[in-house]
Protein backbone atom coordinates (compact mmCIF):
# COMPACT_ATOMS: atom_id res chain seq x y z
CA UNK A 1 0.00 0.00 0.00
CA UNK A 2 2.65 2.59 0.84
CA UNK A 3 4.50 1.77 -2.39
CA UNK A 4 1.41 2.76 -4.12
CA UNK A 5 1.12 5.72 -2.55
CA UNK A 6 4.57 6.74 -3.01
CA UNK A 7 4.19 5.79 -6.76
CA UNK A 8 1.07 8.28 -6.91
CA UNK A 9 2.87 11.10 -5.74
CA UNK A 10 6.14 10.96 -7.59
CA UNK A 11 4.00 10.30 -10.65
CA UNK A 12 1.44 13.78 -9.83
CA UNK A 13 4.37 16.03 -8.82
CA UNK A 14 6.81 14.76 -11.47
CA UNK A 15 3.80 15.76 -13.66
CA UNK A 16 3.28 19.01 -12.07
CA UNK A 17 6.65 19.90 -12.61
CA UNK A 18 6.94 18.72 -16.26
CA UNK A 19 3.87 20.85 -16.70
CA UNK A 20 5.05 24.04 -15.12
CA UNK A 21 8.47 23.33 -17.89
CA UNK A 22 5.29 23.79 -21.02
CA UNK A 23 4.21 26.96 -19.64
CA UNK A 24 4.11 29.73 -21.54
CA UNK A 25 6.43 33.10 -20.84
CA UNK A 26 4.66 35.70 -19.17
CA UNK A 27 5.37 39.14 -20.70
CA UNK A 28 4.17 41.29 -17.82
CA UNK A 29 6.55 39.43 -15.44
CA UNK A 30 9.63 39.73 -17.85
CA UNK A 31 8.72 43.80 -18.48
CA UNK A 32 8.42 44.10 -14.07
CA UNK A 33 11.96 41.78 -14.18
CA UNK A 34 13.99 44.50 -16.53
CA UNK A 35 12.51 47.27 -15.59
CA UNK A 36 12.65 47.20 -11.23
CA UNK A 37 14.71 44.10 -10.22
CA UNK A 38 18.91 44.97 -9.98
CA UNK A 39 21.14 42.08 -11.20
CA UNK A 40 21.89 41.29 -7.93
CA UNK A 41 18.26 40.74 -7.09
CA UNK A 42 17.07 43.76 -5.54
CA UNK A 43 13.52 45.35 -5.99
CA UNK A 44 14.17 49.13 -6.81
CA UNK A 45 11.27 51.23 -5.11
CA UNK A 46 11.19 54.19 -7.89
CA UNK A 47 9.31 56.33 -6.00
CA UNK A 48 12.12 56.90 -3.82
CA UNK A 49 15.02 59.35 -4.77
CA UNK A 50 17.90 57.71 -3.93
CA UNK A 51 16.47 53.96 -5.70
CA UNK A 52 16.41 52.24 -2.13
CA UNK A 53 15.27 48.90 -1.67
CA UNK A 54 12.76 48.22 1.22
CA UNK A 55 11.79 45.30 2.76
CA UNK A 56 8.79 43.63 3.45
CA UNK A 57 9.26 43.88 7.13
CA UNK A 58 10.27 47.66 6.97
CA UNK A 59 7.24 48.15 4.63
CA UNK A 60 4.77 47.69 7.96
Amino acid sequence: MKTIASLLFVFVFSSNALAQLSCSAWPQWNNFKTHFITPEGRVIDLGSDYSITTSEGQSY
